[in-house]
């Protein structure tokens, strides 16, 4: 089994070592979000402007996390 030590100078690194701390928390967000617009998109009858604006939405999360080689949706 592969293990990982993060080390973090805290009077330093104080940010970073809360975004590695809060990672998964990140993650889900990313996940609730998208789930969020799938529903609209999916269940509920939109206008053509508003469907079309939240799919673009939805499709810019999506190419965001790819971009960063974020797997958001495994």
């Amino acid at each position: 089994m592969a293990t990982v030590t993060l080390t973090f100078d805290l009077y330093e690194d104080q940010e970073a070592y809360n975004d590695a701390l809060n990672a998964t928390k990140y993650k889900a967000a990313l996940q609730e979000f998208d789930n969020y617009l799938r529903g609209r998109l999916k269940y509920e009858e939109l206008p053509e402007a508003v469907h079309e604006a939240l799919q673009a939405a939805r499709d810019r999360l999506h190419q965001e996390a790819n971009d960063m080689g974020v797997s958001v949706w495994s």
